[in-house]
């Protein structure tokens, strides 16, 4: 594993916190926030692969889309979810 020197601001509750738990955890300060990071870029990386429920399915629906949404945001919201719940439907592909 290559280390990369990086420097960060902390406040110093941040600091105070982070110490006390390295400390108590039997591990250097950097390691404990290497763990941090890397369970918050897992966790990042499940959320962006997550299909999308509910209202978020609409976000960016609108971007680039018909100029007739105001009239027909019903039937553009309603092909939105159909494809949604296709590509749920779909078998994956063959490896």
């Amino acid at each position: 594993m290559k280390i990369v020197r990086t420097q960060i601001y902390l406040r110093k509750d941040q600091h105070h916190e982070l110490k006390d738990q390295a400390h108590e955890m039997g591990i250097p300060f950097t390691e404990l926030l290497r763990r941090a990071l890397d369970e918050y870029l897992a966790g990042s990386a499940r959320k962006a692969n997550a299909p999308k429920k509910g209202l978020s399915m609409l976000v960016g629906l609108a971007n680039g889309g018909p100029v007739d949404g105001a009239l027909r945001h019903d039937d553009y919201v309603f092909e939105a979810i159909e494809a949604d719940l296709a590509r749920e439907r779909k078998p994956p592909p063959a490896p």
